[in-house]
């Protein structure tokens, strides 16, 4: 396709359009296809977010984090770690899983919107821990206070913000209830 001055994003619209509609296709192909596609000049990263979006669609949200972390688009990547990826590797005791893809996602925080009530209180928890399981080890007494109270700070903030959110959720349904309390009582009084 060629690159036309009055539709300068036209081209990149397109193949992405063309990546997303026929993903389940050239996904389960062999990988050379794959590897065809990248051979045409196609960015890795729009073939992963087209896989990214497919896992989503289909359920399988641990591939679906792998792309989305691939493809650098870490709001979603965040999302997805801390509604399905971390609970069900959690119960599955997969600590270490866990914090690999939390500590991958730490340097892009700033880009992550609510990262303080999200992963950092996955990677606070694991310092906090491995700090308490290391108390045998040869740190001393000191070092291993002020690595625990550290982690401990980094949690403070978390626990205000979480605060603050269940006080204005706990004022938005009492609002609502009074509303329709108020709503009530008009509609008895008009019969």
């Amino acid at each position: 396709m060629l690159h036309h001055e009055d539709y300068p994003y036209l081209q990149a619209t397109v193949i992405r359009e063309i990546l997303f509609q026929y993903c389940e296709v050239w996904s389960t192909r062999d990988s050379q296809l794959v590897g065809f596609i990248e051979g045409l000049g196609i960015l890795s990263a729009w073939l992963h977010e087209a896989l990214a979006i497919f896992y989503s669609y289909t359920g399988d949200l641990s591939k679906a984090l792998d792309h989305f972390l691939a493809c650098a688009i870490w709001q979603k990547a965040h999302s997805v770690f801390l509604t399905s990826v971390a609970p069900s590797l959690f119960l599955s005791s997969k600590h270490a899983e866990i914090w690999t893809l939390a500590t991958s996602m730490e340097d892009y925080e700033s880009e992550t919107e609510d990262w303080d009530l999200g992963a950092v209180i996955s990677v606070s928890f694991y310092i906090l821990k491995n700090s308490i399981q290391e108390e045998n080890s040869t740190m001393t007494e000191l070092d291993t206070l002020e690595n625990k109270n550290d982690a401990c700070s980094k949690l403070e903030p978390c626990s205000q913000r979480w605060q603050k959110r269940s006080q204005l959720f706990f004022f938005l349904t009492a609002t609502r209830d009074a509303v329709s309390l108020f709503t009530c009582h008009l509609s008895e009084l008009a019969q």
